[in-house]
């Protein structure tokens, strides 16, 4: 039997001011090996060409349904799609990103040879700037089984449209955090739901580059406050449903992720850290003050700031910024080099703590008898 012979499986589409990738993302749906599938797109109080651009879908193939709705934020947006679904998988996709065509063919087989135990399917992904041109690559990840710590740890999801779930899984645990749940904040709710995910239900990979997660200044987790807030709440919440992991290991998630906020803000900000960001980060885990990056991140945020943000600095060289109002300057890769790595004691000691870590939560994490 057939993967798609076992049922539905339901594109859930959040979009809100996403004209300009949208025929991107539907398309890689359209493009899919795996051919049982509808698309329910939640068009989120958007003020562009959104809705006129999935009616002319809409209008030509039938899988296709259009929900509209004043802006609520993307989880409320996400929760709007899964009460329309009819499917028995759930499959995420942002706007802005987009699928290889094999995606769901894989994800389905390996849910399906999992069993009813399993109620999240991952794989990897690649990162694209707005042209689609490719940054970088995810970590591969291959844990699988009930994984919480994993989860809480390095989100092995990565990004919201990455996971393909069991739609009876969502059923039980509630859907997506909202925006109002978040303090006004958002960012987080897709790795809060593939935790709770972790807590309850065995969780399985995929080990291939089957997304592309699409970088740009307009997207959502360059937004640090929002960000910030998204992972305060997310982050109390794991603490009181897993009373038995060690606290040391939420300040490491919390240290790790606030990181992650910093250095998306300023990939996209014109060198301008997020001084909040990066001190919670220091705050809940030192070792940041070990990470070449930091001191990286706060130097060129000082010439910045200096300048009055007209020049920042990256590689040794000045560089005009951009002249309008909310046009960073084009991605860069802010993580030094393999030979700056390897003349700092600090960064060498920072990999390996953070891969003794990661180890014992893999020994954990691994089948018995392995």
């Amino acid at each position: 039997m057939r993967p798609w012979d076992r049922g539905l499986t339901s594109v859930i589409l959040p979009a809100y001011n996403a004209a300009p990738y949208i025929r991107e993302a539907l398309q890689s749906v359209f493009d899919q090996t795996y051919p049982s599938f509808e698309i329910i797109v939640v068009d989120d109080g958007s003020t562009d060409g959104t809705a006129e651009i999935v009616r002319e879908y809409a209008a030509a193939d039938t899988r296709v349904t259009l929900v509209r709705q004043s802006n609520q934020g993307v989880g409320a947006a996400r929760n709007t799609a899964i009460r329309h679904a009819r499917g028995i998988y759930i499959a995420p996709l942002d706007a802005d990103d987009r699928w290889a065509p094999d995606k769901l063919q894989k994800q389905v087989a390996r849910m399906v040879a999992m069993g009813a135990s399993a109620g999240l399917i991952y794989c990897w992904y690649r990162s694209i700037n707005g042209d689609g041109n490719v940054l970088g690559y995810s970590d591969r990840h291959t844990v699988e089984g009930r994984a919480p710590r994993a989860m809480l740890l390095r989100n092995l999801t990565g990004n919201a449209s990455v996971p393909l779930f069991r739609a009876t899984t969502l059923k039980a645990l509630g859907g997506y955090l909202t925006r109002a749940e978040q303090g006004g904040g958002q960012g987080f709710e897709d790795w809060d739901l593939s935790l709770r995910v972790s807590e309850r239900f065995d969780v399985g990979v995929v080990p291939d580059h089957l997304v592309d997660y699409r970088q740009a200044p307009h997207c959502m987790s360059t937004n640090a406050r929002s960000m910030s807030r998204s992972l305060a709440v997310v982050m109390d919440e794991a603490r009181r449903r897993n009373p038995g992991i060690a606290p040391r290991e939420f300040r490491w998630s919390k240290g790790n992720f606030y990181y992650y906020v910093t250095r998306r803000a300023f990939r996209w900000s014109k060198n301008s850290v997020d001084v909040r960001s990066l001190a919670l980060a220091v705050v809940a885990d030192p070792i940041y003050l070990l990470n070449l990056q930091t001191y990286r991140m706060v130097g060129r945020s000082v010439v910045y700031w200096l300048t009055g943000g007209r020049i920042f600095c990256t590689r040794g060289r000045k560089v005009e910024a951009y002249p309008r109002e909310g046009h960073g300057p084009a991605p860069r890769k802010n993580e030094p080099s393999e030979e700056e790595n390897a003349s700092s004691v600090g960064q060498r000691l920072f990999g390996r703590i953070q891969s003794k870590r990661w180890s014992a939560v893999l020994l954990e994490s691994a089948p018995e008898g392995v």
